[in-house]
């Protein structure tokens, strides 16, 4: 019957682990190669963060214009004041968006009759601007968001 020598256990774990300098380099040629590809996903998951975000406070913003607008009755005396308060009201909205510059908010409020019903229409024009100059994208655009309300009674 043959009996297996008592190995200390010191030498046993050197001769299991792999040589230590090997793999240092190899965990750092593949953070070198993985990093680029980490940081460009996470820009790019902000880029469309912020436009999906950008573009909900836009759409907001022109509902609640129209919103102001159909539910106040404009008339030929209060036009002008009118078209003021839902301008008013749409900057304010805007308001929320990161660095808002109002002077850079454009804001158009058209009106028209449907049967006998003022149709309000508001639309708001905002600049975006991507984080990063991605290549083939554009790294400015206006987003414009157009509502529709009938006047209420």
């Amino acid at each position: 019957m043959h009996h297996p020598q008592h190995i200390p256990s010191d030498v046993r774990s050197l001769r299991a682990s792999p040589p230590r300098g090997g793999r240092r380099g190899t965990t750092a040629l593949e953070l070198v190669c993985v990093l680029p590809v980490l940081i460009g996903l996470v820009l790019g998951a902000t880029d469309f963060g912020r436009f999906a975000q950008f573009t909900n406070v836009l759409s907001n913003s022109a509902r609640v214009g129209a919103e102001y607008g159909a539910t106040h009755r404009r008339t030929v005396l209060n036009a002008a004041t009118w078209e003021q308060r839902i301008i008013d009201a749409v900057t304010a909205e805007a308001a929320h968006l990161p660095d808002f510059d109002a002077d850079r908010l454009v804001v158009n409020v058209n009106t028209s009759q449907d049967d006998g019903l003022l149709l309000v229409e508001v639309e708001a024009v905002y600049p975006f601007e991507t984080i990063v100059d991605w290549p083939g994208l554009p790294g400015q655009t206006e987003l414009r968001e157009r509502v529709s309300y009938l006047e209420y009674r």
